[in-house]
């Protein structure tokens, strides 16, 4: 058999993406029909070491390698590929809304950290509020705009953090 463990990948940190090759093993020329078994080491974040094609999630940063051996089931022969994969880190976000009263200009900040920067800013917040930007300064607050604001920021590579903050404003 021919084993192909697929290429490398950049999985951000906790979500779950499906490893191995397209296919993972070849039968031989010879016997094209041949069934194939499937051994994954290590285990590690692995939903099984025996797929051709396992799920992996992992949390903590880093490169992992993984070595798939695809055998032949009647003749018992063996092919061995590997890959290595890199865990990217997930950023991480701060928000802070100080208290103001009405009238004045309610202002939102962020503070991203971590992840791969170039990052994208998505806001959502009371009465179908939006915005796309790191900051955000609502001039006129009025008691409509007090409640909880929503960030998500995606870093260059795709990872992604969040925060909420609760604005107040007082009559």
């Amino acid at each position: 058999p021919i084993a192909n463990a697929g290429n490398p990948l950049e999985i951000c940190s906790g979500v779950t993406t499906t490893i191995g090759g397209n296919p993972t093993g070849t039968p031989p020329p010879g016997a094209p029909n041949t069934a194939l078994g499937y051994t994954w080491t290590p285990a590690t974040g692995l939903n099984s070491t025996t797929s051709a094609n396992p799920t992996l999630t992992l949390r903590n940063p880093g490169q992992v390698s993984y070595q798939v051996i695809v055998e032949a089931l009647v003749s018992g022969c063996k092919d061995t590929a590997s890959v290595t994969h890199t865990i990217l880190p997930n950023p991480t976000v701060s928000a802070a809304a100080p208290e103001v009263c009405a009238g004045f200009a309610l202002q939102i900040s962020s503070t991203p950290n971590g992840g791969t920067p170039g990052y994208t800013y998505s806001w959502s917040g009371p009465a179908g509020f939006t915005a796309n930007t790191q900051n955000i300064s609502r001039a006129n607050a009025t008691v409509d705009m007090r409640g909880t604001y929503n960030l998500n920021i995606t870093a260059r590579k795709g990872c992604i953090g969040s925060s909420n903050v609760n604005a107040i404003v007082n009559q």
